[in-house]
């Protein structure tokens, strides 16, 4: 995997934990391995949000396509883990909008897309979700010292700029766990 990928899947969680009451997540998870019930087989994933109300969690995929925009077999591949898992749905982040094949499984599956720009980092990312803008930044402020020297002192903080802003979370995923017979 390359170093941007890499980056961009921590941006991709950050993004998520910075959009958590959006999103009626409580929490998020780094990269893990989880069991697939239905095919015994393990599953890397970028993340996983826990949903706000105890129902499950959210599988996270972070798809850093530069090129071209999520295809519909992606997405249904990303639908298939997410059944395996037994997750209560999914939230697939990637700098474009999915193709329109892609948007009616996502649709379908529970998944949620955030657009988050290619070139974004932990220190300064843009993101799109629902047609809301979202901003983080770091602020950097420079610090006089009493020898007239100075020295930076860098603070994390996420701003969020958006329009219609609603104070409910807009994630409406319901899917309950499959079962296994």
């Amino acid at each position: 995997m390359s170093k941007e990928s890499e980056v961009y899947e921590t941006v991709a969680r950050k993004v998520v934990a910075d959009l958590k009451d959006r999103l009626c997540v409580s929490r998020v998870e780094g990269k893990q391995d989880l069991a697939g019930e239905l095919s015994n087989t393990n599953w890397e994933v970028d993340g996983v949000a826990w949903r706000e109300d105890g129902e499950g969690f959210l599988l996270i995929e972070a798809r850093r396509y530069t090129t071209s925009r999520l295809p519909q077999e992606d997405i249904a591949a990303i639908a298939y883990r997410i059944i395996d898992i037994g997750a209560a749905g999914g939230i697939v982040v990637s700098p474009d909008r999915l193709q329109a094949g892609a948007e009616k499984v996502a649709t379908a599956n529970q998944i949620l897309h955030i657009e988050v720009a290619a070139e974004s980092s932990l220190e300064s990312y843009l993101a799109d979700y629902l047609g809301q803008h979202f901003v983080g930044a770091s602020l950097l402020e420079l610090v006089e010292l009493q020898d007239e020297a100075f020295a930076s002192l860098v603070q994390s903080m996420s701003i969020s700029e958006h329009a219609n802003a609603q104070a409910t979370c807009d994630a409406q995923v319901t899917r309950a766990a499959p079962t296994v017979e």
